[in-house]
């Protein structure tokens, strides 16, 4: 997962505050205090992990037990107003309390705060998770949150969340005499899978400000709320659950069989039916007004929609919830399924009047026994490759500048099978086939040629994505995809099998030739 950072001024303006008295910028005491007795929250079975980490030349802070325990219990409550308000009832994430007080994990670092700057928060990471590989009873979760005692100005250290993990900064203010958390509910918010989002002209005007978006400012004071799209991938995040599995957060694939986009009565409606390795409990609409895309996404409005009975969905938005109505967006369906694990299926679209217009939201059909080239998604000029132009079985393919005109080790016959399973001829060797080596469904597998036997590991799904592509999916590993390793554009790029992501390594566009 991409780390999900506040914007500049808010962390500039977390660490000015620390310098100022509270009659300066008007902001109360916190409302909940740490208390020794049980809360409701206790039995849950897995527990938010709250780490305090301290570089050689630190140490913890004054009082910080007392005032991360205030901070703490104060966004469990804050969670579970809004859970309650969605219609969860009161749940929220657990916290590990023995005898009722909050436990905080102390690891002490291996190196001095100059080594753990803020781009590389990853380094306090790694060494949290060989804590946990030598003490692995105080591991109650996937989850953490991280702080680091406060030791330079602006953003000389991690305050961001990334993964399962959010590192945040204590500074002697936090949970006294200052802020009363929302940074760190914020920040914990992506530490429990939740990505950034705004408020609607309705949820502004009744509830205030979202947390996901630009609620660290108001939290303190002010309305801010979880959007009902945050409460939905709450409901199934490991640490709000009240009863256990042994599959939380497993990769899942889903995709589609047909989809649409219609606008009636001034509400934007997408429909469709999909299938999923797991069942699909949820699906939410974000639009994300241009420009788009993580870290840029804090006013991406949100409409959760319905899973009708076990393959299709219908999510609806009322244009008189959006503040734009005029510049490019990109509508992201995010599929929640029942382990917590989240998919998203995205597509660009533009406004006519007023109205969405959505040109792309399949790509044009697959027509049996004709040639293609495969256009990464990644660039749209690189294509899938037959190295060197070879034709002996084993000889990998990779990704090339396409060319003109078009050698055959670049254009593929493309021929449906039974069971909607497809066969990949290169042109220049029409009795090989593409192929998965060795008939492995291993992450990293190689995608080859060889001569066509009619196997799992030569038979493919092509399944139709958002925005204009397709995914190939082999049926000796029907939850894998074709994939491009690393993202990497360059000529030559491996080839591979991996794990379903949605991300565009996995997308591409067929080019009749």
């Amino acid at each position: 997962m991409k780390k999900l950072i506040l914007p500049l001024s808010f962390l500039v303006l977390m660490l000015t505050y620390s310098c100022k008295k509270v009659s300066e910028i008007g902001i109360g005491e916190p409302t909940q205090t740490s208390t020794t007795t049980a809360n409701e929250w206790d039995s849950n079975p897995y527990k938010v992990n709250v780490v305090y980490f301290v570089p050689t030349d630190l140490d913890t802070l004054a009082n910080y037990k007392k005032r991360l325990s205030i901070i703490m219990e104060d966004i469990q409550e804050f969670y579970a107003v809004n859970m309650a308000r969605e219609g969860y009832g009161r749940l929220s994430f657990g916290l590990d309390r023995p005898n009722g007080k909050l436990n905080i994990i102390v690891v002490r670092g291996t190196q001095p705060k100059a080594y753990y700057p803020a781009a590389q928060g990853g380094r306090i990471v790694q060494e949290i998770e060989a804590y946990y590989q030598l003490h692995p009873t105080e591991k109650k979760s996937l989850h953490n949150i991280i702080f680091t005692p406060e030791y330079g100005p602006g953003i000389s250290q991690a305050y961001y969340g990334s993964g399962t993990n959010c590192l945040v900064i204590d500074y002697p203010a936090l949970g006294s005499t200052l802020l009363r958390g929302g940074g760190e509910a914020h920040e914990l918010g992506h530490a429990l899978n939740l990505p950034h989002n705004g408020e609607t002209k309705s949820t502004k005007a009744t509830l205030g400000t979202a947390l996901m978006g630009n609620g660290v400012y108001t939290y303190d004071g002010k309305p801010t709320f979880l959007s009902a799209a945050d409460c939905a991938i709450l409901s199934r995040c490991q640490v709000l659950s009240t009863t256990t599995r042994s599959d939380w957060y497993t990769p899942q694939t889903v995709s589609f069989n047909s989809a649409k986009a219609i606008t009636t009565n001034n509400i934007f409606s997408v429909s469709g039916k999909f299938e999923s390795s797991m069942p699909v409990v949820k699906v939410i609409a974000y639009h994300d007004i241009k420009p788009y895309g993580v870290n840029l996404d804090y006013d991406a409005l949100t409409f959760t929609g319905s899973i009708v009975g076990i393959d299709s969905f219908k999510v609806e938005s009322p244009l008189n919830d959006f503040f734009n109505t005029t510049d490019t967006t990109q509508l992201r369906l995010k599929f929640v399924f029942a382990n917590g694990t989240t998919i998203d299926k995205n597509v660009v679209y533009t406004f006519a009047a007023n109205q969405p217009v959505v040109n792309n939201l399949f790509p044009s059909p697959i027509i049996s026994g004709n040639n293609y080239k495969l256009f990464t998604f990644l660039n749209n000029t690189s294509v899938i490759d037959v190295a060197g132009g070879n034709t002996a079985d084993g000889t990998r393919t990779l990704l090339w500048n396409s060319q003109v005109p078009a050698p055959n080790n670049q254009v593929w016959k493309v021929t449906a099978l039974t069971d909607g399973y497809y066969k990949l001829e290169p042109l220049h060797a029409l009795t090989k086939a593409l192929e998965v080596a060795g008939g492995s469904s291993a992450n990293g597998a190689q995608i080859q040629i060889g001569t066509y036997a009619g196997t799992n590991s030569q038979k493919w799904k092509i399944k139709p994505e958002l925005g204009g592509g397709y995914e190939l999916a082999p049926a000796v590993a029907p939850n894998s995809r074709i994939d491009v390793q690393n993202t990497n554009t360059a000529n030559g790029a491996t080839i591979q099998l991996f794990q379903s992501n949605g991300n565009n390594a996995q997308k591409w566009r067929f080019a009749q030739q």
